[in-house]
C-alpha cells in the first residue's frame, strides 16, 4: 500500500484554531511510519523551524508550507520545494501582513504570482474558490477558474479533495470532472486541526476564545473528521480516486527543503579604511582598555584576548559591532542606555561601553554569557529610555537598512491560571464566580499541579467533586494550558 502524505495540516501554531502542538504532531506521524509531514499553518510559517527541527529527529521528511487566505473568503495551500520555494513563502506572507497593516493579512493573486517559483499550489480543499463556486453549482466559473490556475501554475497546481461526510461526494464527482477537463492533478487531503476526532471541543472552546463569546453560540469549529488520520483510513475514503492518494506521495517526493539553522547572519558593518570586522573589533577594545584599566595588566590582557578569540571563533564579531554602534548612536544622542543580564559578564562588553560592571573587579564568568560549546546568538539586552526607544529604533532601520531589519514577536501561551478564566468565561460563568475560581489559584502554577490545588484552594476544593461543569472546565483548561 502506497503511503498517504498529510500535506494540509494545522498546528496550535493556527492560533486559536489548530488543537495540536508540533511535538504531538510529529511524534504521531511517526507512530504511524510516515516518511514525510507537511505543516500547513494558517498565514504564517510561526512553526516552521521548530516543526522542520523535529521532523529530522524523527527521521521524517519536513514539508513546509501555509494555508493562505485569498480574495472572496477562499484560501490556497502552498507548500515549499526547496530552500528557493520557502524564501517565496517568506516573501508573500510579509507582503500581505506589510499590505493590510494593522489590519492582519491580506494576500492578493499578484503577490502569489510575483513568488510562485518553486512552490506547489494546493486548490484549499473546502476552503478553495473552486470548491465554493462548485457547492453553489457554478460550474462554468469553477471550471474557468481551475483552468486560470492550470495555465500560471502549471505542474504543480493540484485539485485538492477532501471527505468528511458522504455529502463531500458530490464535490468531489464535480472537482474530478473538472480536474479531468483541465488536465489538473487529484491530491486527497484532510485538512488536520484535530489529534483525534474527541479533540473538536477543545477547537471549539478555541474558536469561542477567538471570537470572544460563548461556546454554544460558536457556529461551526470543523468537523470531528478533521483529525490526522492513518494512511489506511485515507486510502479507505478514497479508495475510487486512488491517483488523490498517490499524489500525496509525488508531492512529497518533489519536495527537498534544508534549512541552514545554527549559524549566525548578520548585515555587513561600515568599517574604517584597511580594517576588517575583526582587527577593527581588537582594536576599539584595547582602545577602550587603556582609558579603563591604568596599568593595563596582563590578566585583563589575557581575558580580552581570550574573549575576543571566541566572538571571532563563533562568528558574533559583526554581532558585537553592531551593538557598539547602537550604543554610541544613543552616547551621541544624550538617550539613556545601558546592557543588562548576561551580556555583563563580557569585558569586551564593558570596554565597549555596552555594560557598566566591570567582569575583573567583580570576578565576573564570561562562559555563562558566552563559550564554545554555545551555537546560539549571545543574548545582549539594552534598556534604552522609553521617550527616545523610537529614535534608536528608526536609526537601526536607516542603518542597516528595512530589507535587513524587522522587529521580533512573541507569541502569548496560556498559563494555567489564564487558561481556567477563558474557558470559564467561554462556558458562561458570572464574572465574580471566575474571579473567585481564579483569585487564590498561583499564578504561574503549571496544569500538572491543579489536582493538588484542588485540595488545598477552599474555591475549589468545595466545588470540584459536585459540580460537573467545574470539572469539565478544568479538564479543558488543562489542554489548553
Amino acid at each position: 500500500m502506497t503511503s498517504f502524505i498529510h500535506l494540509h495540516t494545522h498546528s496550535n501554531f493556527s492560533l486559536l484554531d489548530g488543537t495540536i502542538p508540533l511535538k504531538a504532531l510529529v511524534e504521531e506521524a511517526k507512530r504511524l511510519k510516515m516518511p514525510a509531514l507537511a505543516l500547513t499553518d494558517h498565514n504564517g510559517l510561526y512553526g516552521a523551524v521548530e516543526f522542520y527541527q523535529l521532523c529530522l529527529e524523527n527521521e521524517i521528511k519536513p514539508i513546509v508550507g501555509t494555508q493562505i487566505d485569498m480574495p472572496e473568503g477562499a484560501s490556497l495551500v502552498l507548500l515549499a520545494q526547496d530552500i528557493v520555494g520557502y524564501r517565496n513563502l517568506c516573501e508573500i506572507i510579509s507582503t500581505a501582513r506589510l499590505r493590510a497593516g494593522h489590519l492582519g493579512f491580506k494576500c492578493e493573486m499578484e503577490d502569489l504570482l510575483a513568488h510562485k517559483d518553486n512552490l506547489i499550489v494546493l486548490s484549499g480543499g473546502k476552503k478553495g474558490l473552486i470548491s465554493q463556486l462548485v457547492m453553489t453549482r457554478n460550474f462554468e466559473d469553477a471550471e474557468a477558474y481551475c483552468h486560470w490556475m492550470q495555465e500560471r501554475f502549471g505542474e504543480n497546481f493540484f485539485l485538492e479533495l477532501q471527505r468528511f461526510t458522504s455529502w463531500d461526494d458530490f464535490l468531489n464527482q464535480h472537482l474530478c470532472r473538472i480536474a479531468e477537463k483541465c488536465g489538473v492533478p487529484l491530491v486527497a487531503t484532510n485538512d488536520v486541526h484535530l489529534l483525534s476526532p474527541d479533540d473538536l471541543s477543545l477547537r471549539q472552546i478555541l474558536h469561542a476564545i477567538a471570537q470572544n463569546t460563548l461556546r454554544e453560540r460558536v457556529r461551526t469549529a470543523g468537523h470531528r473528521e478533521q483529525y490526522f488520520k492513518t494512511s489506511r483510513e485515507m486510502h479507505h475514503l478514497f479508495a475510487n480516486i486512488p491517483q488523490a492518494i498517490q499524489n500525496s506521495n509525488r508531492i512529497a517526493q518533489t519536495c527537498h527543503l534544508e534549512l541552514t539553522l545554527g549559524k549566525a547572519v548578520f548585515p555587513i558593518v561600515d568599517l574604517p579604511q584597511n580594517e576588517t570586522p575583526t582587527s577593527y573589533l581588537h582594536r576599539l577594545c584595547f582602545q577602550g582598555a587603556k582609558k579603563l584599566y591604568k596599568p593595563l595588566q596582563e590578566k585583563v590582557v589575557a581575558r580580552i584576548d581570550y574573549e575576543l578569540n571566541v566572538i571571532n571563533t563563533l562568528g558574533f564579531t559583526d554581532y558585537f559591532l553592531i551593538v557598539y554602534d547602537i550604543v554610541q548612536f544613543c552616547r551621541r544622542k544624550s538617550i539613556p542606555c545601558v546592557g543588562r543580564g548576561s551580556a555583563a559578564d563580557s569585558i569586551v562588553s564593558y570596554i565597549l561601553g555596552i555594560t557598566f560592571a566591570d567582569p575583573i573587579r567583580f570576578n565576573l564568568y564570561f562562559e555563562r554569557f558566552l563559550n564554545p560549546e554555545r551555537t546560539d546568538t549571545p543574548d545582549i539586552d539594552l534598556d534604552i529610555c522609553w521617550k527616545n526607544r523610537d529614535r534608536v529604533i528608526d536609526y537601526v532601520y536607516q542603518r542597516y537598512g528595512v530589507e535587513r531589519t524587522a522587529m521580533i514577536c512573541t507569541f502569548s501561551t496560556f498559563q494555567s491560571r489564564a487558561s481556567l478564566r477563558e474557558v470559564a468565561k467561554v462556558f458562561g460563568l458570572p464574572e465574580e464566580e471566575i474571579s473567585e475560581l481564579t483569585r487564590e489559584f498561583p499564578y504561574m502554577a503549571k496544569m500538572t499541579n491543579l489536582d493538588q490545588n484542588l485540595k488545598t484552594i477552599p474555591q475549589l476544593k468545595n466545588r470540584g467533586a459536585f459540580d460537573k461543569t467545574l470539572l469539565e472546565i478544568i479538564e479543558i483548561s488543562k489542554r489548553l494550558a
